[in-house]
Order: structure tokens, then C-alpha cells, then sequence
């Protein structure tokens, strides 16, 4: 089963998990924000502040992450991007 690192916790981002979950996918939330919709319902929370890059980076390459998924605001998509522009993710811009 591949690994999906969504990098966002927030309520607007339930559809994408919900999606990526009946699509077969091992999803782990990641946010710094334990309160947070998805962060308090689903078994594979990240604790993290995502938009440290480096701390983000090392903890998806330690779990051997297959993919990454922006959430639903801006600031996760660029972090993406930025993941992005180092490690070549699936369909994912680059800054």
C-alpha cells in the first residue's frame, strides 16, 4: 500500500482524505495543530509544523512517504512545492 503525506489538518481538507483513503492509500495527516478536524478524527496524525521545511522533509523521508497532497490553503501547496523541488513528487508544482 502507498504512503500519502496530506499536509493539511483543517476541516476543508476531509474531502481530498476521504479521497485519497477510498482510493486505497495509507494517509498520514500532518499539522501542527492537534484541534484540528482531521488531526482529532483519524488514526495517522503528524504533529509537525509543516512549514518547517527541513523537519517536514525529514519526517516524510524517514516513514518512505510515496506521495504528498496539499490541503486547502496556500501556505501547504507551497510548502509542497518546496518539498517538491528537491525530492520530485508526483504532479506537484515546483516553486
Amino acid at each position: 500500500m502507498h504512503k500519502v503525506a496530506l499536509v493539511d489538518t483543517n476541516f476543508s481538507a476531509a474531502p481530498i482524505y476521504n479521497y485519497l483513503v477510498r482510493s486505497g492509500f495509507e494517509v498520514f495527516v500532518v499539522g501542527g495543530n492537534p484541534k484540528d478536524f482531521l488531526a482529532k478524527s483519524v488514526k495517522n496524525y503528524i504533529n509537525l509544523d509543516y512549514s518547517n521545511i527541513e523537519k517536514t522533509r525529514k519526517t516524510i523521508g524517514k516513514m518512505n512517504i510515496d506521495y504528498i497532497v496539499p490541503g486547502c490553503n496556500d501556505r501547504s501547496y507551497q510548502v509542497c512545492a518546496e518539498l517538491n523541488s528537491e525530492e520530485s513528487y508526483y504532479a506537484l508544482d515546483t516553486l
